[in-house]
């Protein structure tokens, strides 16, 4: 993309800020250190901590940066924008979730604040990029078109809340696969198995699975309500407009976008140049618009009209009189011409 284009880009839905930038370096060069740290735990063999828990946290610090650098890749290779509240939110959900809850492991508190605090995050993330997939969907000229605020959030609500759905049976699988995992927390509630009838003891009548599970799915009903409320108001006030500020662009809509704002800026430029240009207002055709001075114009034309007719009248009867005057000279002068041929003539006889 070129300069000029990157500029006008950002007019329209913001440029990458510092704070951002600091904040996205930051975790990344946290979650490199997290990864030299556990190494080292690791290769010097600490007897304490199993090697599955090593093995673990290696993944996720791996995980945190693979994410990380895939932000990059998407938006320096394949040239899509991605705005920066997304920016933060994911790179600091990632670190959160990845280093904070599995390498930390805060999530194995016994209280569980810590995942509950996640699910409401993640309800918001995902209502928020779900704005993206709205746009996404559709193309964008049909975007800048009226939505309907309610249809918008009804579809981000719904999709936040797949995703929760989809992550929950994720942790069942893992449970299914590797039971030490204790994704949904069924182990809090073991007590021993009955016999061989494969019938549990357990402390908690429902089970401490399913109420995790269900527990999640509030939290994350939650924060994907809050969110969809804040989306709600911002789009009844600002339209398709907000949307798109808010979501990802790909290179077609980016070009799109820019063309748009091109036309607009030609269109600004025109009228400035016909501002600059002074225009001189007749002020008798200005008021030749008011009722009042087009009947006083009527009337003066009336007037005017007699005048021109009064002179007339007058020229014509100078000039008739003129004309007479000038006849009459010119038979007194043939007279007097006459007379004195006549005379003449008798002189000579």
């Amino acid at each position: 993309m070129i300069k000029e284009e990157k500029e006008t880009l950002g007019k329209i839905v913001g440029k990458r800020s510092v704070f951002v930038t600091i904040m996205y370096i930051s975790l990344q060069l946290m979650t490199v250190a997290t990864l030299i740290a556990v190494i080292v735990f690791y290769t010097r063999g600490d007897s304490t901590i199993a090697s599955s828990t090593f093995i673990m946290q290696i993944i996720m610090c791996s995980l945190a940066l693979i994410f990380f650098n895939t932000l990059l890749i998407l938006e320096h290779i394949f040239k899509f924008f991605i705005p920066d509240y997304l920016f933060l939110l994911g790179s600091a959900f990632v670190f959160v979730n990845c280093i904070v809850g599995n390498v930390f492991q805060l999530f194995n508190t016994q209280n569980g604040v810590f995942d509950k605090i996640l699910h409401v995050a993640t309800g918001i993330i995902f209502t928020f990029f779900a704005l993206s997939v709205v746009n996404l969907l559709n193309d964008l000229p049909r975007t800048r078109s009226k939505l309907s605020p309610f249809f918008v959030v009804i579809f981000c609500f719904c999709f936040s809340m797949m995703i929760a759905v989809v992550w929950e049976i994720f942790e069942y699988a893992l449970d299914v696969i590797q039971p030490s995992l204790n994704m949904q927390r069924w182990a809090d509630s073991f007590i021993d198995e009955v016999g061989n009838s494969g019938a549990y003891l357990v402390t908690d009548p429902r089970g401490s699975a399913i109420k995790d599970t269900i527990w999640d799915m509030t939290c994350n009903v939650i924060g994907s309500l809050f969110a969809c409320a804040y989306c709600f108001l911002k789009i009844k006030k600002h339209s398709a407009d907000w949307i798109i500020r808010k979501s990802i662009l790909t290179p077609k809509q980016q070009r799109i976008l820019i063309n748009e704002q091109k036309k607009i800026l030609a269109v600004q430029q025109l009228t400035q140049e016909k501002i600059k240009k002074p225009k001189f207002f007749n002020l008798k055709d200005i008021l030749s618009k008011a009722p009042l001075f087009k009947k006083v114009e009527s009337e003066k034309a009336g007037i005017s009209k007699v005048t021109i007719n009064e002179k007339n009248k007058k020229n014509n009867a100078k000039s008739s009189t003129y004309k007479k005057d000038k006849v009459i000279k010119n038979k007194g002068k043939q007279k007097n011409y006459r007379k004195r041929k006549s005379n003449k003539v008798t002189k000579s006889k």
